[in-house]
């Protein structure tokens, strides 16, 4: 009842108004009433949940900045394991740490790889964080950098379309790299990212440095 659930969630409540009961009584009864008439077809009732099943949702973070202002150095900060996604071509400012990594730009030979050699491992290493290994080893996910991400998913996808086309698939590519990282909520994610600055009516606009940009 309501009573009991209002003394459930909060023990020090007590009813000493008859009129404050009677009112938790009669809105008791228009939702037994109306779920009553659900279970008969007559009409619906909408579920009502608890904040208390609510967990702190992960972090969704991106860092821009010029280039060798210490963004990707970050990630010594973290206090947690991590994996980085390497999107360039080396990670020079993280010589003498141990942190697991993997690169989308080199083969495991050391070669450097075509844009669409590196989009597919993208996608391998999307495919990878799923899995449960990843999930109870890591606790963040760096991937360095948004900007170099968009250029390989602008140029592979430039390899099969043109024009409006090639547009059209890269803005739905960013969005579901974007989205696919957002709802991957075992991990707090950071991205890093090149900064873009615009210069508009006598004020200065900074925002991460992607493709696709007017």
């Amino acid at each position: 009842s309501l009573l009991a659930t209002s003394f459930f969630l909060n023990p020090d409540f007590t009813c000493f108004d008859t009129k404050a009961c009677n009112f938790l009584l009669a809105i008791e009864f228009f939702i037994s009433a109306a779920y009553k008439g659900s279970q008969n077809g007559d009409q619906t009732y909408m579920k009502i949940h608890s904040t208390r099943a609510i967990h702190a949702q992960k972090q969704f973070v991106c860092v821009y900045g010029a280039s060798g202002t210490g963004k990707t150095t970050l990630v010594k900060t973290l206090d947690g394991p991590t994996l980085i996604l390497n999107a360039e071509s080396g990670l020079g400012v993280l010589t003498g740490t141990d942190i697991d990594y993997i690169s989308v730009a080199i083969g495991d030979k050391g070669e450097l790889l075509s844009y669409p050699e590196r989009f597919a491992k993208l996608k391998e290493f999307m495919a990878f964080v799923q899995t449960d290994e990843c999930k109870k080893k890591y606790k963040y996910l760096f991937v360095d950098s948004l900007t170099e991400v968009s250029q390989i998913i602008e140029k592979a996808i430039a390899t099969q379309h043109k024009g409006w086309e090639m547009w059209a698939e890269y803005k739905t590519a960013m969005i579901d790299f974007l989205k696919f990282f957002r709802d991957a909520r075992v991990y707090d994610v950071v991205f890093t990212s090149l900064e873009d600055r615009r210069d508009e009516d006598a004020a200065s606009y900074y925002a991460p440095n992607v493709g696709g940009k007017s």
